[in-house]
């Protein structure tokens, strides 16, 4: 049963890493959207909250947590590249409006 947890838990942060990095390079966070976001953010924190509660399982608590911050650095991402995303998209809107 654990070594699907650490699969999980390595799928998951499989999916997030590209995006953390691809917004890190290119300093804007595209058409990530804050509110899908926040609330995956919102639910790792409730899961780590319950699962302290509920469940004494580490590797259980561990996926969470590594949800719960890979979550929070794309929210940071999202504040922190918020004017340069403007920025981004206002290029975009000027270069299409020439085509």
């Amino acid at each position: 049963m654990s070594l699907l947890q650490a699969g999980s838990i390595a799928i998951f942060s499989a999916s997030r890493i590209p995006q953390i990095w691809e917004n890190f390079s290119h300093k804007h966070t595209g058409l990530l959207s804050i509110i899908t976001v926040l609330l995956t953010f919102v639910g790792a924190l409730a899961r780590i909250f319950t699962t302290l509660q509920e469940v004494n399982d580490v590797m259980v608590l561990a996926g969470f947590v590594i949800s719960t911050m890979l979550s929070g650095i794309l929210l940071a991402q999202i504040i922190l590249y918020r004017e340069n995303t403007k920025k981004h998209f206002a290029k975009k809107k000027q270069k299409s409006k020439k085509a």
